[in-house]
């Protein structure tokens, strides 16, 4: 069924493209307004069904990890998420995968500027439709080693960590701060080692967030922005957080 779902995705977003390219060239014939109906109908069905099986796609990978494989394990990463099922090194990498995706939708037939316009309205429906559907594709299972920045504080909830992707080759950090819910176990073990590197198994979740007042990233990101009014937020859920062990100091060089 799952599958099934998946397949009718990109037809339906086929629909919708070929839906808008048709109502520009029949604005110039005589029976234009007509025409323009009929394909305005068109579209809100493509959009309605598109979000009716984003739903379905987004029920059905919900209920993956609880059910497990037969073995009893979590499903592979490969059932879990697109970007040939291989979990992102760091939270850059969900942002370029974001980005890259955008590109290859938008970047040959760009949003009309004019916001007061019909043309921008419908643009906007189609980018909704569109970051609807790639929400669902994008979710993903990460592991990741990471460092604490902060846990609770004020106005903050007790187990809401700030957490960062360290290297494990070069000890840098890498991507940039998210915030992660934690359990009172996994608040323990930073309390008990602030100082510590962790590796964070879980799933990570975007969201794409449509800005009709932002054409350009500006000089402000409080979220990383993705393309012309467009932007990516995203929930990362825990399923186990461990300590991993101190580095061992380099050995002394020989003759020394």
């Amino acid at each position: 069924m799952l599958n099934r779902v998946r397949t009718c995705l990109p037809l339906l977003a086929f629909v919708f493209v070929l839906s808008v390219v048709s109502a520009a060239a029949a604005q110039s014939a005589p029976d234009a307004s007509e025409r323009e109906r009929a394909l305005q109908q068109d579209l809100d069905a493509a959009l309605q069904r598109i979000e009716e099986l984003s739903k379905q796609v987004e029920d059905l990978q919900a209920q993956l990890p609880a059910a497990g494989t037969p073995s009893g394990n979590s499903p592979p990463a490969a059932a879990l998420g697109s970007a040939a099922g291989t979990p992102w090194k760091c939270s850059d990498d969900a942002v370029a995968e974001a980005r890259r995706r955008y590109a290859a939708t938008f970047d040959q037939k760009p949003i009309p500027p004019d916001a007061k316009s019909a043309e921008f309205v419908r643009a906007m429906r189609g980018l909704r439709a569109w970051a609807t559907v790639q929400a669902v594709q994008m979710r993903m299972p990460i592991e990741w080693v990471v460092r604490c920045l902060s846990l609770g504080g004020e106005d903050q909830p007790p187990g809401l960590a700030e957490l960062i992707v360290v290297d494990p080759a070069s000890g840098r950090d890498v991507g940039f701060p998210f915030t992660v819910m934690l359990p009172l176990q996994g608040q323990r073990r930073i309390n008990e080692a602030p100082e510590a590197r962790f590796e964070l198994h879980g799933m990570l979740q975007p969201t794409f967030l449509v800005v009709p007042e932002r054409p350009e990233a500006g000089p402000f990101q409080e979220r990383p922005f993705i393309g012309p009014y467009c932007e990516l937020t995203f929930q990362i859920t825990p399923q186990t957080f461990f300590r991993l062990p101190q580095p061992k100091p380099p050995a002394p060089a020989a003759g020394t």
